[in-house]
């Protein structure tokens, strides 16, 4: 069986393959909001509103006050929608989305925002992040349809959403957790 340790700022946990627990994803979270420089877009799809809302606190609770800086965007119902992380001395802004489940109109808007964030910032490495709970067996699906129908609908003035370009990568956990290794490589290559 394979471990990985994948730390945070306290300390430790063991990751076992194929893991889908809150402080798995909690920790591989975490570290792409904080490791990941650039621009960058990560939307959670498929898990409920309390391990979002758990997700969200752990990132405010571990940031340093002095150099980065979080806002929160929550429902009427204080259900967790999006955290936007900034620490600007070190090129970074990121924006975690949650979703509980697959929205289609939702997801459009993202890939949009994804493309004027990489228009706008062009100086600036940026990339969307889609990972999805694999417990949920239709999100898969779901997602291939989706970027399937933006390149047949698209027409000469609007462009080809493909999930296959670098910069937008549809994960499951496993391979989330591979993604995550590679930023904190890139980061520390002493790891």
């Amino acid at each position: 069986m394979v471990i990985m340790k994948i730390s945070d700022t306290s300390n430790s946990i063991q990751i076992l393959p194929n893991s889908n627990n809150l402080a798995e994803l909690t920790n591989l979270v975490h570290n792409c909001i904080f490791n990941h420089k650039g621009y960058n877009i990560l939307l959670l799809l498929g898990w409920d509103n309390s391990t979002y809302r758990g997700i969200q606190d752990k990132i405010v609770q571990l940031r340093n006050t002095e150099t980065e800086a979080i806002r929160l965007i929550r429902t009427q119902d204080d259900l967790p929608i999006c955290l936007e992380y900034y620490c600007i001395e070190q090129g970074k802004r990121n924006v975690l989305y949650t979703q509980v489940n697959f929205a289609f109109n939702t997801l459009r808007l993202i890939v949009e925002k994804h493309y004027d964030l990489s228009i706008w910032c062009q100086r600036y490495k940026s990339n969307l992040t889609i990972v999805y709970n694999t417990h949920n067996e239709n999100l898969q699906k779901q997602l291939d349809d989706f970027f399937t129908q933006q390149c047949m609908n698209h027409n000469e003035s609007s462009k080809c959403i493909h999930h296959n370009e670098s910069s937008i990568s549809v994960l499951d956990i496993d391979q989330f957790r591979d993604f995550i290794g590679d930023i904190l490589l890139i980061d520390d290559p002493e790891r």
